[in-house]
């Protein structure tokens, strides 16, 4: 079965074939917008059923990255979540909605949202005050840890992904990623507040 379009005196024609090989007209005038919208409609509601029907993604391994005495202040913690892909931890050292006893600690993918690059902690770059950020060496996207990862200069355009933690016993585990919030309606290295 296969559809071909010729044109017959400018108007399109399609025709679609059917088992046999006969050519059958088709005729793609036949839903209306409103039908179109109502289709549209009815598919979102179920996919919005299915979803608060509890239908998941399965969930990622939970992995064990440091005991919790060994994270120091500003220095990061390498490791790979989930599977393969770069991610840091890190003590802000200030309330962050991490984890920990000050709940200062926190991970990132560290795959830049602009083009894949991996970030860096700079202590010395001063964007507008903001000494500690994560930093792309390839295009200078910086992002605040401080801030769930926000984009706060340069071409990128979401947060990095933040990593959700959880910490059992004395060591921390990466639990699961979520996507990074998109810039809006600001420019570009303004803080958010």
């Amino acid at each position: 079965m296969g559809k071909t379009s010729e044109r017959i005196s400018g108007d399109l024609i399609s025709s679609e074939s059917n088992v046999d090989g006969a050519k059958v007209p088709f005729d793609n005038s036949a839903v209306s917008r409103r039908d179109a919208m109502r289709i549209l409609a009815v598919g979102v509601a179920a996919a919005t059923v299915t979803g608060a029907a509890g239908c998941r993604v399965a969930p990622y391994e939970h992995l064990a990255i440091e005991q919790v005495a060994n994270v120091k202040p500003w220095m990061p913690i390498l490791f790979t979540f989930p599977g393969n892909l770069p991610a840091i931890l890190l003590d802000v050292d200030e309330s962050a909605g991490g984890v920990g006893p000050k709940q200062s600690i926190v991970a990132f993918s560290a795959l830049c949202t602009h083009m894949g690059c991996t970030v860096q902690l700079n202590s010395s770059l001063d964007l507008r005050g903001k000494t500690k950020c994560l930093v792309c060496p390839c295009h200078t996207s910086a992002f605040d840890p401080v801030q769930l990862g926000a984009a706060i200069a340069g071409p990128a355009t979401y947060g990095l992904p933040f990593i959700d933690l959880e910490i059992r016993g004395a060591t921390i585990y990466a639990t699961r990623i979520r996507q990074g919030q998109p810039v809006f309606g600001r420019p570009i290295g303004e803080r958010r507040g």
